[in-house]
């Protein structure tokens, strides 16, 4: 039985340069989501939530996560 866990995946942005055919990201059913990104104003907050439920690893992932405009920041947190 399960009675912790300290990993959770992050989505920052599903939008994506690269196009990989066998990507989810890339496909036209991601269209109406494609431009949608993690408000960065709430940035603070779910790394509070996150260090609260005992998260150690956060995976980020999106379409691309390296072009979310404030990676550099939620990184140094």
């Amino acid at each position: 039985m399960i009675n912790s866990f300290n990993l959770a995946w992050l989505s920052l942005t599903y939008n994506c340069n690269n196009r990989c055919v066998w990507c989810y990201s890339a496909s036209n059913d991601c269209e109406s989501v494609r431009n949608k990104i993690l408000d960065s104003e709430m940035e603070d907050g779910i790394i509070n939530l996150l260090t609260s439920l005992g998260i150690q690893r956060v995976t980020l992932i999106g379409g691309e996560p390296t072009l979310y405009s404030n990676l550099e920041k939620l990184v140094k947190n």
